[in-house]
């Protein structure tokens, strides 16, 4: 992994903020829609990549620490503003097919994984592993997309351990998410999460919800621990389960168990 220093240079703040919307010929394939559920326009989601297997048991280290050139320190004695963009360990988007397991992943700048806008995903086996202190580790994030399922997974870390959230929910008034919120590119959930053991961070989350819906969320047998010593409960949030919104918003949830 790169240097600080060098990630700013590679991505500035003001180009990496919010992730790109699926274009035409992005990546090897040409892009195109799913329908899921009907044949209506606005139900369908928008991929680029199929078929993408990632698996084998080895380690990926973000290589992150309590250094003070390194990341982990500065967000926890700075203003998040001031500590610059801090990558994710790993990102996937507008994939149908994708198949992560086996694997233990370590040390992330900030959040393990984000699956954004993805079909057919399906993550399995993996360990996940930070200090309880350190800020903003999620687990695994899931931003829209349909068909999701994460299961036997440990997860130890300084934030969420997993969340499901709508894509757009930074969008505000105006935007079509503002206006309708059912609207398929606006939404979340879809998914089903089952057999993690979540440790020191701050349990399962549905948000936040700004704009947009989260729907169709199973969580089942899950044990999420919280108390351990360092650990960041309490301090921004609790453990255990949660919806996390926003004032003044135009989001929903329903059909969440």
């Amino acid at each position: 992994m790169l240097p600080k220093a060098d990630y700013l240079k590679t991505c500035p703040q003001t180009d990496c903020m919010f992730i790109s919307t699926p274009a035409e010929g992005q990546g090897p394939e040409p892009c195109r829609t799913i329908y899921p559920n009907t044949h209506m326009p606005q139900d369908g989601y928008n991929v680029c990549l199929s078929g993408i297997t990632v698996t084998g048991g080895g380690t990926v280290d973000g290589n992150s620490d309590w250094n003070p050139k390194s990341w982990w320190l500065c967000a926890r004695l700075s203003p998040l503003t001031t500590c610059g963009w801090r990558p994710i360990l790993q990102l996937y988007q507008y994939v149908e097919g994708l198949a992560v397991s086996d694997l233990r992943y370590i040390n992330p700048p900030t959040g393990f994984m984000r699956l954004y806008g993805n079909v057919n995903t399906r993550v399995s086996g993996i360990i996940l592993n930070a200090p309880y202190l350190t800020r903003n580790t999620d687990g695994i994030n899931v931003y829209g997309g349909f068909d999701t399922l994460l299961e036997n997974a440990v997860v130890d870390n300084g934030d969420d351990c997993v969340s499901i959230v709508p894509t757009g929910e930074w969008i505000d008034s105006g935007n079509f998410c503002f206006l309708d919120p059912s609207n398929v590119l606006c939404s979340g959930g879809h998914a089903v999460v089952q057999n993690f053991t979540c440790n020191g961070g701050h349990g399962l989350s549905i948000g936040g919800i700004r704009h947009g819906t989260v729907s169709n969320v199973t969580f089942f047998n899950i044990t999420a621990t919280g108390g351990q010593k360092g650990c960041t409960q309490d301090e921004a949030a609790g453990g255990g389960c949660r919806i996390k919104s926003r004032p003044n918003s135009t989001g929903s949830v329903h059909s969440i168990r």
